[in-house]
């Protein structure tokens, strides 16, 4: 079995703290959410996720907060 890419871990822990806080979030709330499903290492895992979420355009900040911009693939299938 193959493991997941970053960008798949990162997509996953976006769209659980999506559902269950909505959209936007304080950065807190986005390095809670990474440090409890990712690791807690600030330099080597928190950080690196935080940036290439930003980076990819999984996250925007907004003048509220931090935006979730990612979408689940089975509500777009479903609508199709």
């Amino acid at each position: 079995m193959a493991g997941t890419s970053r960008y798949q871990r990162a997509y996953q822990v976006l769209l659980r703290l999506k559902e269950g806080q909505g959209s936007p979030v304080s950065l807190n709330t986005l390095k809670t959410a990474v440090i409890i499903e990712l690791g807690s290492d600030e330099k080597r895992t928190v950080l690196p996720y935080l940036q290439m979420m930003r980076d990819v355009g999984m996250i925007r900040e907004t003048i509220y907060g931090w935006e979730i911009l990612v979408k689940d693939n089975k509500v777009q299938e479903a609508k199709q």
